[in-house]
């Protein structure tokens, strides 16, 4: 499939899941726009620490209850990411529209980018229950489409991963 934008994370492992895919897909890596926009939730004071050291009970119970509003210690919330991220999107999908009006085609956006910032953007789209958030399911590079048209959003897939099969050896 070729695309017509190509964003990525600035994280170094996004940018290598992305030049893999993009030379499996005959797409060009010279394309490829990254953004600080596009990447992971900071954890703030507890990146690289070990999640058991983190996440108390007394943490549990603020987490239940602010759900997408809570933020590690200098981190930020999945609101605040959430926020960043379609406020960067939202120039490109504005842009594919426009693009897909005056050439009358489909207009396809490939991102590479991590499972918290996935999962918030879907909340968004989805306009679901932000506490909620969190039972999105999105593992390594699995894929999630999106697709926008004359009638609105459309979830097209969610958290697909049978493009990594041919990597499974057989038992």
């Amino acid at each position: 499939m070729k695309y017509d934008y190509l964003l990525c994370s600035t994280a170094v492992r996004a940018k290598q899941t992305a030049d893999i895919a993009l030379e499996i897909m005959n797409n060009d890596p010279s394309k490829l726009i990254t953004s600080n926009a596009l990447l992971e939730q900071s954890q703030g004071s507890w990146e690289g620490l070990n999640r058991r050291e983190c996440y108390t009970d007394e943490i549990m119970q603020k987490l239940d209850k602010l759900h997408i509003d809570f933020s590690a210690p200098g981190g930020e919330s999945i609101r605040m990411l959430q926020k960043r991220a379609i406020e960067f999107l939202k120039l490109y999908i504005e842009q594919a529209e426009q693009q897909s009006i005056k050439e009358n085609r489909e207009v396809s956006i490939v991102a590479f980018t991590h499972a918290n910032l996935i999962r918030a953007v879907l909340q968004h789209y989805l306009q679901s229950d932000p506490k909620y958030t969190w039972l999105i399911i999105q593992n390594n590079t699995a894929i999630s489409e999106i697709l926008f048209n004359e009638h609105g959003m459309t979830l097209v897939k969610v958290n697909e991963s049978a493009h990594l099969n041919f990597l499974i050896p057989e038992s």
